[in-house]
């Protein structure tokens, strides 16, 4: 598998995530730039975060704990 860096998504090398649907953040163009102001949509303990490019997983809480891009996985179940 190829390595990318540890700001890329790790399956695909992309460097930009989105959060899901129905995530709206509302923007505000200020001193030049572009600011959040707030969010609207689900709740923020819900957010999921994915890939922009090949939509994988990210797992948000595992990424901030090894300070790089970590794929969410996902537990098949049992038979």
């Amino acid at each position: 598998m190829k390595r990318f860096g540890k700001n890329k998504c790790p399956k695909c090398g992309f460097g930009s995530f989105d959060t899901e649907p129905n995530q709206y953040q509302i923007l505000e163009f200020i001193d030049g730039k572009f600011e959040e102001v707030k969010t609207e949509g689900i709740n923020k303990k819900d957010l999921r975060i994915f890939c922009r490019d090949c939509g994988s997983e990210i797992d948000e809480q595992e990424s901030i704990r090894l300070e790089r891009v970590v794929l969410k996985h996902l537990k098949k179940p049992r038979l």
